[in-house]
């Protein structure tokens, strides 16, 4: 399937016809840019690609299993002045955790926030 279908896709500046290719190729970024590698690789999507490119696509991503999906949640639909008092909680939090250290044995701050242990 891979290779017959390859050969009918249509790859590149001109996959929106002539007039477009003519002005994305002198679009003014620098050659090595990612727009014009973005450009250089863009495929017009017609059903033979179509059938190429989402024949066996990746499944879905249980978005609730990322590490920081709780963290985005407190961030959801509250005023400016909530988020951000969320936001440098849950960093103060952190940044407790990563401070839990001993260092030439002495705590330099545990998790409760005190000094010393």
């Amino acid at each position: 399937m891979g290779e017959q279908l390859e050969e009918k896709i249509q790859k590149g500046y001109a996959v929106f016809g002539k007039a477009y290719e003519i002005m994305l190729r002198n679009d003014l970024h620098d050659r090595n840019s990612i727009d014009h590698q973005f450009l250089k690789e863009m495929i017009l999507l017609t059903s033979d690609s179509y059938q190429l490119l989402y024949h066996d696509y990746p499944k879905r991503y249980d978005m609730k299993e990322h590490e920081l999906y709780d963290f985005a949640q407190g961030l959801k639909a509250g005023t400016e002045q909530e988020i951000n008092n969320y936001s440098i909680s849950r960093i103060n939090e952190y940044y407790r955790k990563l401070l839990s250290v001993q260092h030439n044995g002495m705590w330099i701050m545990g998790e409760d926030g005190e000094n010393g242990r």
